[in-house]
């Protein structure tokens, strides 16, 4: 089983809690669903956020597939929800700077070159290319690889 694990795409800095996301950031989930429109993508998760759901909507518009709500406070929920989710599974999850590097680390992946905001591991506010890929080991006692790649300009 695989996670995605991606922080959402650049957001307006309109001064409400829920801003959408930039024309640059609605370019990079298009670029976002071409990338991943052919990884067999199975489940697409988000909080409830207008930028991480607009992040990973035209990936599920163009596979047909729900965006499922997660609770970003509530990670070790999401990590059973994955963990529980059929062999060969591979879904994506969008979350936020403070919330991705958690549940890369919470699935036994490995990140480099990490900030912290208030203790926790975080990524810089400025980044939004940012995508790991998780594998799951099949055993229980296996170890998860994780791999980083980067995304849109």
């Amino acid at each position: 089983m695989t996670v995605i694990a991606i922080r959402h795409a650049e957001k307006a800095h309109d001064g409400t809690r829920d801003p959408a996301l930039t024309e640059e950031g609605q370019e990079r989930a298009e670029v976002l669903a071409r990338l991943l429109g052919h990884a067999e993508v199975t489940h697409v998760f988000s909080t409830r956020y207008r930028r991480t759901e607009a992040t990973v909507a035209p990936l599920a518009k163009r596979l047909k597939l729900e965006v499922l709500r997660y609770d970003p406070t509530a990670m070790e929920e999401l990590v059973e929800r994955l963990r529980g989710l059929p062999g060969g599974s591979v879904a994506l999850v969008s979350g936020h700077s403070n919330t991705t590097p958690g549940l890369v680390l919470a699935l036994g992946g490995a990140i480099t070159e990490l900030g912290s905001v208030r203790g926790a591991p975080a990524l810089d506010e400025s980044e939004y290319d940012r995508m790991f890929l998780v594998t799951l080991p099949v055993l229980a006692d296996g170890a998860a690889s994780c791999v980083e790649l980067r995304y849109g300009e």
